[in-house]
């Protein structure tokens, strides 16, 4: 899917340099790894002044390069009467996108846009869920529970939920049991420690302990356990729908869902929508500043994002969410939604953008995010669960602090 879409935006960024009327030319470039790679390469260049014009950033990152205070406010750009985006135009986007990128630490400026974005789902083995007598999908995590319970007793499955170690993952579970926002932004603390994700956390622990759960065997194979018939719930980003594992000839050997995470009794369906914005890097150039937004305006437009979704006819788009709610209901969009199975399980990940909510903002959210991963690995592993996430806290704490949320 990398080498399709780096295609498709290509081909976006060509199509820019050819049909605009100002001197401007765009040239993509590419760093190998993940977004924890090009974050530390950013900050290395920042140190030397070797960086692209733009940026893709997790929010956390951009609050780390504002201590080199390299990322462009772009505010006045998105007011401009020339340059900028109308009341309808800014107001069609997701308000949980304006919310990703506006930046309360920092007197609210909009240091990035968005840009890739995903959003933590629930993929669901309907399958094996019926074989179990399980006939409603869970919403609840008692639900949940008591779906699990049926599958490994009344199946061949020797597992339920295969668990998929992400820091995002753990931000929409906080959100599921009612801790949200995760972090006190004032006092600059976590809230992992909250009474609420200790009882969600000794749930998960007692599923591991009845066979009900168990990590994921490798790193992103949950889809693989449950095409095997030996899981049926795994989560993970809705940009993962298209990699889920297929027959040769497109069909698939169990039938699936991309539903919502569970979550507490009393609190409404949430979770984490979170991927990468793009951040201008501030120069004393206005010229070459103002080019920066032009593109990010000209990118971000319905009907670009609606090229990077639906591709070409040789050529898949991109399995990222669309940014504006016109584009979400767009007859070709949904037209696309109905053109396959895959294209269906997008549709359903798309329909959970209502519940989306924003992960921490926060310089040192980077660590934290690390901090969380070893704390589920822990619980999972056996240790106290109170134990661990009251010094996960004080590390998470330790970890803000240290950067003073900014």
């Amino acid at each position: 899917q990398r080498q399709m879409c780096i295609r498709v935006m290509n081909g976006i960024v060509a199509a820019f340099n050819d049909s605009h009327e100002y001197v401007i030319t765009v040239v993509p470039t590419s760093i190998e790894g993940s977004y924890d790679q090009i974050f530390k390469d950013t900050v290395a260049g920042l140190a030397v002044g070797e960086v692209p014009d733009l940026v893709v950033a997790y929010p956390s990152m951009v609050a780390e390069y504002m201590e080199a205070e390299a990322p462009l406010a772009l505010d006045p750009y998105v007011a401009s009467e020339k340059y900028g985006l109308t009341e309808g135009e800014f107001n069609d986007y997701f308000p949980v996108y304006i919310e990703d990128n506006t930046y309360p630490a920092y007197d609210n400026q909009m240091l990035s846009w968005p840009f890739h974005k995903s959003m933590v789902v629930l993929f669901a083995n309907e399958t094996l869920l019926t074989e179990a007598g399980v006939d409603k999908m869970p919403e609840t995590w008692q639900e949940f529970y008591d779906a699990c319970k049926m599958v490994v007793e009344n199946t061949a499955a020797t597992n339920c939920w295969s668990i998929h170690v992400e820091a995002s993952d753990l931000d929409g579970f906080m959100a599921s049991v009612g801790v949200y926002p995760q972090v006190d932004s004032a006092a600059l603390t976590s809230r992992m420690n909250d009474p609420a994700f200790v009882e969600w956390f000794e749930l998960v622990q007692q599923m591991v302990d009845e066979g009900l759960a168990r990590p994921e065997a490798e790193r992103y194979s949950g889809d693989d356990e449950m095409i095997a018939g030996d899981a049926a719930f795994t989560t993970g980003s809705s940009s993962g729908i298209f990699y889920f594992p297929a027959n040769e000839d497109g069909t698939f050997a169990i039938d699936w869902k991309v539903v919502p995470i569970a979550h507490a009794e009393g609190i409404d369906p949430i979770s984490t929508v979170y991927g990468a914005n793009v951040m201008a890097v501030k120069e004393d150039d206005a010229q070459r500043d103002l080019a920066k937004w032009l593109f990010i305006k000209y990118w971000s437009s319905p009907e670009v994002v609606k090229k990077w979704i639906l591709g070409t006819e040789e050529i898949r788009g991109s399995s990222y969410m669309p940014l504006q709610k016109s584009l979400a209901a767009d007859p070709d969009v949904q037209a696309y939604i109905e053109g396959s199975y895959y294209n269906q399980r997008w549709g359903e990940a798309v329909a959970q953008l209502e519940i989306g909510v924003i992960e921490p903002q926060l310089a040192g959210q980077q660590a934290v995010r690390d901090i969380l991963e070893d704390a589920y690995l822990r619980i999972i592993g056996g240790e106290d669960v109170q134990t661990v996430l009251d010094e996960s806290k004080a590390l998470a704490d330790e970890a803000f602090q240290l950067k003073g949320g900014q």
